[in-house]
């Protein structure tokens, strides 16, 4: 049996051998953006740039990468090489895994410490990158791993919805119409973002995506805004 990858100054410890043995070929893929933080402005030209940030779950390593954009001055490459990455003035690392204290201590499904999710925010050496998107497999990896992925959970995201919902019912489904631009009954993920929102509803981007893959079973990256007033029990 070969030996198991080991990065520099870490120890191997029981729990890390299974992810390593487990987890060796998972690569979660998201799409990011850099976004300004409380010491760090962002300039005019890295508001515009794109990065695919890849994360080895058999290590807890990320990987930041810049795919060139043609004509722009900008030829790519490697922003960040494979590392574990570890959040500002801690000890503790960014990781799908939920700390047990913070778990306990929060009150809804979508528990903090558990960094890897759309719309989620990881600083990199006083670089702040938000996660924009993520791929079709990562998504789909995340959803059929729920438990340990919470914002994937779409029953969970039903469940929070539907207990917001009440007492709201009016100004939700005034909110879907007015997102609703072209009178298809169609809504896009940005429209349900700001028609939730509008009403007063709390959530995730990653909650939204997973709630909008749920309804949208043909992937057509649209809901009916009838049908999230049935789920959310708001009908008329």
């Amino acid at each position: 049996m070969g030996s198991l990858p080991k990065l520099p100054g870490y120890q191997i410890s029981l729990p890390d051998m299974h992810k390593l043995m487990n987890k060796d070929k998972i690569v979660l893929r998201f799409t990011a953006r850099m976004v300004p933080t409380d010491t760090h402005a962002l300039s005019h030209a890295d508001a515009g740039r794109s990065f695919v940030l890849s994360y080895f779950m058999m290590d807890d390593s990320i990987l930041i990468f810049e795919p060139p954009v043609r004509n722009s001055g900008i030829g790519g490459g490697k922003f960040l090489e494979r590392q574990r990455v570890y959040k500002p003035e801690s000890e503790e690392i960014y990781t799908y895994q939920a700390r047990a204290a913070a778990a306990a201590a929060w009150p809804g499904p979508a528990q903090p410490g558990r960094d890897l999710y759309v719309g989620g925010r990881l600083e990199v050496f006083n670089r702040a990158f938000e996660l924009t998107g993520a791929d079709e497999y990562s998504l789909t990896y995340m959803e059929n791993n729920c438990h340990i992925f919470v914002m994937a959970d779409a029953d969970a995201v039903l469940q929070s919805l539907r207990v917001q919902a009440k007492g709201r019912e009016e100004a939700l489904r005034a909110a879907l119409v007015a997102a609703d631009s072209d009178g298809s009954g169609l809504l896009p993920d940005a429209a349900l973002e700001a028609a939730l929102s509008s009403a007063g509803l709390r959530f995730t981007r990653h909650q939204l995506i997973a709630l909008r893959r749920r309804v949208d079973g043909e992937r057509a990256g649209a809901v009916a805004a009838e049908e999230v007033l049935r789920l959310l029990g708001a009908e008329g």
